[in-house]
Parts: structure tokens; sequence; C-alpha cells
């Protein structure tokens, strides 16, 4: 296995998510972007490490890293005196910032998908129909977004937009 292949990198980041070992993925996912920054699936794969992980500061330091060098993401989330929750709301921020950045690369119906359902477990219901809305421009008929959008007008008690 060649180390600076970003295919092979990108595989092993894969398996290790799938395995449950989101800090191992991210870890080998971080060296993949290293390699090819312009690479959406790193991105994406990354922010769904960061959105089923539940505390990794070093996930959140390494990504502030990589924001101070990019400069592409979006601003720093509020910040909270507890450090539970501020440790969880990073963590959610981080993966959101992921997939932004996936889609701003190479825009995708699995993205859009992730970024709602980051965007619900922060209960921010509106920004996550604005992502599955987005998501929908991009693929009309895709039925998953079109649920997933429906379930989310729902949370906000726009029932008739649910609907349509």
């Amino acid at each position: 296995m060649n180390p600076a292949n970003v295919s092979n990198l990108k595989q092993v980041g894969r398996s290790l998510m799938l395995l449950g070992k989101f800090r191992s993925s991210m870890e080998v996912l971080e060296e993949a972007k290293r390699l090819d920054p312009r690479d959406w699936e790193v991105w994406h794969d990354e922010g769904i490490c960061n959105a089923k992980a539940r505390s990794y500061e070093k996930a959140v330091e390494v990504r502030e890293k990589e924001r101070d060098r990019e400069r592409s993401c979006c601003g720093r989330g509020a910040d909270l005196d507890d450090d539970v929750l501020r440790t969880n709301e990073q963590t959610r921020m981080n993966g959101r910032k992921c997939l932004e950045r996936a889609n701003e690369i190479q825009p995708h119906d699995t993205t859009y998908l992730a970024l709602g359902g980051v965007h619900k477990a922060m209960s921010k219901h509106k920004r996550a129909v604005q992502a599955y809305s987005q998501g929908l421009k991009q693929s009309p008929g895709n039925p998953e977004l079109l649920t997933a959008c429906g379930l989310a007008y729902l949370r906000i008690d726009e029932n008739y937009k649910a609907f349509e």
C-alpha cells in the first residue's frame, strides 16, 4: 500500500469509520486532505466522522489550523461556559464545516443529507430545511432529500410546506 496514494488513504479512512474508529479515521483522512485538499470525498468523510464522534478536541484543533490555512470555512461558534457543551458544539460545527467544504468542492446529495442531519442534531431545524432545500435544487427528485426536508418542515410547524 502506497501511503502517498489518496485513494488508498480514503479507503482506509472509510474502513476505520465503518468500524467506529472515528478518531483514527480522521487522522488518516487528515493525511489524505494534506495530499489533495480539493477532494470532496475526503471532506465529506471527515464531516461524517465529526458528526458521529462524541468528543475529539484534537480534531477541532486540527480543523481550526486547516481553516486558518485555507480561509474557506465559516466563522467560529458561540463560546459556551460548560466545557462539555462547548466540545459537543465545536464537534458539530467542525462536522458542519467539513460538509460545507465538501459541497463547495462538489455538491452531492449525501453531503446535503448529512449537513441537514448535523443541523438537526444541533436543533437548528430551519438551517436543516435550508440544507435540504439546497440539495433539492441539485436533485429535485431525490426521495431521501424530499422526506428529510418534509420532516424538517414539520419540526418547525410549517405543515403546509411539509406536504408540498
